[in-house]
């Protein structure tokens, strides 16, 4: 499942790269479960800011889970979250790497820093 975007991994303001090109963003995983708040927080986090993200369901994609801990370096719990391919951790993980400034850090190392996205009055989860 994706993130809603009419140009998937292309930041929508082409204002902001040279030229006017596009500007690809670097894309993130989330390892998910059903019924999971932390997961929805974590997709509306990154939705918030731009960046376009993959679902990946453990709890109905067979196989899923075992890839999620040998990814993820044995984490458990959901989410998980990769952006670029790198592992940031679970929600906590990803707020704390965005109050340190290493979630900007990592998106400076891929190439591309999204910017922030105002979304709609009415909008409320993922």
């Amino acid at each position: 499942m994706r993130s809603p975007s009419l140009t998937p991994n292309l930041r929508a303001d082409r204002n902001s790269c040279r030229n006017g090109e596009p500007c690809v963003v670097p894309h993130a995983e989330i390892y998910t479960s059903g019924f999971c708040g932390f997961c929805v927080a974590a997709k509306n986090f990154l939705k918030n800011r731009g960046v376009e993200w993959t679902e990946v369901r453990i709890d109905q994609e067979a196989g899923k889970l075992a890839e999620m801990l040998e990814r993820s370096g044995g984490r458990r719990t959901v989410p998980q979250i990769f952006i670029g391919g790198v592992h940031v951790g679970g929600f906590d993980d990803l707020v704390a790497a965005d109050r340190n400034g290493k979630l900007a850090q990592l998106f400076g190392a891929l190439g591309d820093e999204p910017q922030k996205v105002e979304s709609e009055k009415g909008e409320g989860s993922a």
